[in-house]
């Protein structure tokens, strides 16, 4: 008989690597312990470019990688108005991860490309997470995966999935009011769009439908929009994402006092 590999112990885990876990410990870096783990399948520089809009009011360390600022925005076709004293952002992952991967590059933090399956408590203190690669142990576990129970969106409450697709866009000629954005204008009863330009001839369109099931990638709807606002220009894409977010509430129980949820399985999007 082959003997069982002994589970690998650390004293912090982060199952899922998202802006949300890395966003913590990047803040907890100093005081963390010397054994952290962070568990996610995909590698922090290879994971596919997209786009992250966000408002603030004060600054933030990102607003130096921004590649569109608004402090003006409309709704429809309804006149755009100052938003000031906030500010909506445009960044792109990949600038960010990179800008975060420097951060921590002396943090001692070891990667585990694997996908996490489960997590449960010993009741010695220690949670096991389960992986597609062995087991590990830890006595702290951040948890940012939707799918690893307990799941997000609880089961016993009401669920639904923001799906979206973004199409980044050069038009002809000067299209675009690089001032304003575009909030909320209707695609069809299912979907709105926001248009984000970035110049004149330049701008990120993206979609947001809500649904029991994800959608998949969809520019269809979005050309559509640009050939029925902007019927003068014509259009090229130069890059295409999307993506999906659960919705709903968070789980009702963790697996723990130890057992943080963080980000989009906690409820905050």
């Amino acid at each position: 008989m082959i003997p069982e590999m002994a589970a690998q112990e650390y004293d912090v885990i982060f199952v899922g690597g998202g802006l949300a876990a890395l966003l913590l410990l990047q803040e907890l870096c100093a005081v963390l312990p010397s054994r952290v783990a962070v568990v996610d399948p995909s590698p922090l520089l290879e994971r596919s470019p997209v786009h992250w809009s966000y408002w603030s009011r004060e600054q933030t360390p990102y607003d130096q990688f921004a590649v569109g600022v608004w402090r003006r925005a409309k709704v429809t076709d309804m006149p755009s108005e100052p938003i000031a004293p906030f500010a909506l952002r445009l960044v792109r992952s990949i600038q960010v991860f990179v800008h975060i991967n420097e951060l921590l590059s002396a943090t001692p933090v070891e990667w585990l490309h694997t996908t996490a399956r489960s997590i449960t408590s010993r009741g010695d203190g220690l949670y096991e997470i389960v992986t597609d690669s062995g087991t590990l142990r830890s006595r702290w576990v951040f948890d940012s995966a939707p799918d690893v129970a307990p799941v997000f969106p609880s089961p016993e409450q009401p669920r639904a999935l923001l799906s979206g697709t973004g199409v980044r866009v050069q038009a002809d000629r000067p299209t675009f009011d690089a001032e304003t954005a575009t909030l909320f204008d209707p695609l069809d009863e299912n979907s709105f769009a926001y248009l984000l330009p970035l110049s004149p001839v330049e701008a990120l369109l993206e979609s947001a439908s809500f649904g029991p099931v994800a959608l998949e990638e969809d520019k269809t709807p979005l050309l559509r929009y640009l050939r029925a606002r902007h019927p003068e220009a014509r259009f090229q894409v130069t890059h295409a994402e999307s993506g999906t977010i659960p919705l709903g509430f968070a789980p009702p129980r963790t697996m723990g006092s130890q057992h943080i949820l963080l980000g989009t399985k906690r409820g905050l999007v």
